[in-house]
Parts: C-alpha cells; sequence; structure tokens
C-alpha cells in the first residue's frame, strides 16, 4: 500500500445553522420545480420525461418534482469503496479521509528559475510518479494537459500513463462520451475484465454540471457511461459566484445544490443504486479582476458548506481544498493554500482535491510536495492522543523531580513519536546552523525532494497480456478518434 491511513475529522465545523440548511434545502426544491435545469441532451431529456418529469423538449427544460428528488437522495448509497490497483480498499462515506491530486494543470513552472511552458507528455508521466511515491495523495487525476499530444487523445493516453505509471486509483476526466468508454475499457485491461472492475472500481470519475442549471450534452453522455455500469460518480458543483450564479453565497449554494441533486436524479434514474459523491468547488468571482478567487477564504467557507450539504442528505462528500492564485510557491502559495486546505479538512469531507497553482492552471514539482506535507500535517489534527498510564509518565515525572533529566529518559525515547510528528520539508534548526548547512529554504527542499523521489522511482511492471490490451485500446482509439 502506497499511501497513508488518514482519518476523516470527526467533530466538522460548520457555516450554517441547521435552520439555514434547511432553507436552502427548500430553495433548492423550488428551484428545481418551478425554475427547471436545462439538459441538452435528448436521451436524457426523454428519461425523464418517462419517469414522471415535466420537460419541455423545445426549451430543453426539466422540472423535477421533490418528491422524485428526495426519493433518489434516499436510495443512493450513504458509502462506497474504490480500490487502489493493488486492491487496496477505501471506503468513501466511513471514517476515512482521501486527497485526490490537482487534474488538468495547463502550465508547468520551475519555481527555482521563474520559468513557465506548456505541459508535455513527459511532465505527466513525470508528476504521475511523483503521486505515486506521496503517501498523503490516495488518488491520481489526469495531472496536466498534454499540449504535445492531439488533444482528441490527451485524455485517453493520460489515463493509460496513470495505469502504467502508479498503482493509485485512477479518476480521469473524459469529455465525451467515447472518451469515457475507452477510458473505462483501459481500467477493464487492467482488472482483468469489466465485471471485475465493477466490482472493485480501480477507477473513479468526476463530472460538473454548468452553471447555471444546465447539464451539457457532452456531460450527460459521460453521465450514462459511468451509471449504467454502476462506477462511482462524483458530482462537483462549481459555479463562479457572482459570475455564472448569485452573487450571495446562500442564493449560489441554492442553485448549485439543484445542479448537483439534478444530476443525482439522473444517475439514479440510469441505473438505481449507482455510488456518488456530493461534492463541489464553487469559487468567489473577484469582481475587481474578472478572475476566479481561488486563494480566497471564501473558496474554503464553501467548500465548507458543500460538506454540510452533503452530510444533510446523508451522502460521501467531496470538497475543494489545496487552492491557491499565486504563480509560483510563495508566501502566498503557502497561506492560501493551508487555509483552503485546513477549512477542508475541518469540514468533515471524505475526499478532498488539490488545485494546484494559479487557480487550477499551474503545477511545479515542488508545490506537488509542500501541498503532501499540509495534508500530513492537517490529517494529523485526528491522531488519537492517548491518555493511559504509560503516557501520563508520573514515573518519569517522578524521577525528574528527584534529579532525572526528560532527555535521558526511555520513556523520551520510546515515545518521541507517539503523539509528535516530524516533517522533513523546512528548517527546524537554529539560524547559525541553517546557514552553516547550506542556508537552504523550504522551496529547494522540496524541489530536491521531488528530484529524489523521480531518481529512485521503480517502474511499475504491467502484465504482457495488461500491457497489450492497453495498447490495443489505444490503437483503437486512435483510429476511431481521429
Amino acid at each position: 500500500m502506497n499511501f497513508a491511513r488518514c482519518q476523516k475529522y470527526p467533530q466538522p465545523i460548520t457555516i450554517f445553522t441547521n435552520e439555514e440548511i434547511q432553507k436552502i434545502h427548500l430553495a433548492t426544491l423550488e428551484i428545481l420545480e418551478s425554475i427547471g435545469i436545462n439538459i441538452l441532451d435528448e436521451q436524457t431529456l426523454e428519461l425523464f420525461r418517462k419517469k414522471g418529469a415535466r420537460v419541455d423538449f423545445e426549451n430543453k427544460l426539466v422540472k423535477i418534482d421533490r418528491d422524485m428528488v428526495l426519493q433518489f437522495i434516499g436510495k443512493t448509497p450513504k458509502t462506497f469503496s474504490l480500490y487502489s490497483q493493488d486492491y487496496d480498499e477505501m471506503k468513501i462515506g466511513g471514517d476515512e479521509f482521501y486527497v485526490v491530486s490537482m487534474v488538468e494543470e495547463a502550465y508547468i513552472v520551475d519555481a527555482l528559475n521563474l520559468q513557465r511552458r506548456d505541459t508535455r507528455r513527459n511532465d505527466l508521466i513525470e508528476i504521475i510518479r511523483l503521486l505515486d511515491q506521496l503517501l498523503y495523495y490516495h488518488i491520481c487525476c489526469n495531472p496536466v494537459i498534454v499540449h504535445d499530444m492531439d488533444p482528441k487523445l490527451s485524455i485517453i493516453y493520460s489515463a493509460a500513463e496513470i495505469y502504467k505509471n502508479t498503482t493509485k486509483n485512477c479518476l480521469v476526466v473524459p469529455s465525451t462520451g467515447q472518451e469515457a468508454r475507452f477510458i473505462i475499457e483501459l481500467g477493464a485491461a487492467v482488472a482483468g475484465s469489466e465485471q471485475k472492475l465493477i466490482e472493485k472500481p480501480i477507477l473513479s470519475v468526476s463530472i460538473a454540471p454548468s452553471s447555471p442549471l444546465k447539464l451539457p450534452k457532452n456531460i450527460c453522455e459521460v453521465v450514462w457511461e459511468y451509471a449504467k455500469r454502476k462506477l462511482p460518480i462524483i458530482i462537483v458543483h462549481a459555479p463562479m459566484v457572482g459570475a455564472t450564479s448569485p452573487v450571495t453565497i446562500a442564493g449560489a449554494m441554492a442553485m448549485a445544490n439543484a445542479e448537483s441533486l439534478a444530476t443525482l436524479t439522473l444517475i439514479q434514474l440510469i441505473n438505481e443504486g449507482t455510488a456518488v459523491a456530493y461534492g463541489g468547488a464553487a469559487v468567489k468571482f473577484d469582481l475587481r479582476t474578472g478572475f476566479p478567487a481561488y486563494g480566497s477564504v471564501e473558496y474554503g467557507i464553501l467548500s465548507m458548506i458543500t460538506a454540510q450539504l452533503g452530510r444533510f442528505y446523508g451522502l460521501p462528500i467531496y470538497g475543494a481544498g489545496g487552492a491557491t492564485n499565486a504563480n509560483l510557491t510563495d508566501v502566498q502559495s503557502g497561506y492560501e493554500k493551508m487555509s483552503s486546505t485546513m477549512l477542508g479538512y475541518l469540514a468533515g469531507h471524505d475526499i478532498l482535491c488539490d488545485a494546484g497553482l494559479n487557480a487550477n492552471g499551474l503545477i511545479s514539482l515542488d508545490s506537488i510536495v509542500i501541498q503532501n506535507e499540509l495534508f500530513a500535517q492537517v490529517t494529523h489534527l485526528s491522531k488519537k492522543i492517548l491518555v493511559n498510564e504509560d503516557t501520563l509518565a508520573l514515573d518519569t515525572i517522578r524521577n525528574s523531580m528527584a534529579g532525572s533529566n526528560f532527555l535521558a529518559e526511555e520513556h523520551t525515547l520510546r515515545n518521541m513519536k507517539t503523539d509528535f510528528r516530524y516533517s522533513d520539508i523546512g528548517s527546524h534548526q537554529n539560524y547559525e546552523e541553517w546557514e552553516a548547512n547550506g542556508s537552504i529554504d523550504g522551496l529547494h527542499q522540496a524541489a530536491d525532494a521531488a528530484g529524489k523521489i523521480l531518481s529512485q522511482y521503480n517502474q511499475r511492471n504491467l502484465t504482457i497480456q495488461q500491457e497489450n490490451k492497453i495498447n490495443e485500446i489505444l490503437d483503437r482509439a486512435k483510429n476511431e478518434i481521429l
């Protein structure tokens, strides 16, 4: 197992009262019943019509009665399991906490020489291998856009590289139903068959409704491919608050909740009992600059409200975290990423994502290592502090009063890691020692750590049968798509 077992925060911090959450819930039902949601897919419109929703085919508008919505919330599993490719089980919706890597960053930056460039296939492979060795990442997304490959094939080939270079769960975000089918085929090739993939899903998917109140055709296609196979789906509402939703947080979350519940209803209509995680990555739109404010404290607050709504419905929860508007791993990056990471963790999410640098558009190897450290720090909050005869240490205290030294006590050596976590990133020396050792700052330490990890990476060995099947699927995708 190449990831850490982390506990979910047991006493989540909330933003709204129960009464206020109830008001948002009722507003959501009103939106779905009287305003409706645009669905730009004929197959999906017809399914809603057959199941009793009010469908305006001309305007592609669906209005869903609250009873239907509440019925399918109740039929959605309260927990489900994902698996690593080594079949380590991850129970989503229980007491454990998991981290999803960054997804589809467009640029990579060398923070040491301040150079930025397009991400390429070699970067994709290198980042996947780095994520493979970092213990506080549990699920590997397609981390970057591959600019030196035909964009029609990029996502499919990215999925193949995940299977070739890590054993972690694969979460790739297809943009069409055709891409989804090939990605599922790749997962089945590694699992042994589609049935084995369904029984122990080594892949997952996240889908995002379009704000305001829209399910585009391509999103519906992806939902159909995963739901009809009963593969887990993470719903991620993501309005830009003030631009694609009301500027007030209550109104934005009522609308975003309507998007999520409409999508959940569709999933259950396609295949009742399909596992769903309720998630969100709503972001404040900075009306001064015209740019999403991923580094703002409101990003964490909106994530906390998402967690509160997910718990209200009794669903597994996915949240946003690890975000910044900084363009480098600098001071701004540090305080903004820790803010949304900490708030997301304290909110009680089951899964939290890492949003990379520069509002989900930039990545660097050092920032991945530092974000892994941030996840390690915040999850330490849930480490059980033991209170027993040994940890109360009365004999050790007596010895100290009799002239002993705590540093010389066997109890100290034996328990030095019982309650404390020791980090390898950052300075832990006084100034003189730090200066004598080269005055290396945290950024350079993280960059060095990334280089060392990659130099020691051991290539994952798929079987010949798996390799041949993956290559056959990639060839077929190339022939069909191009």
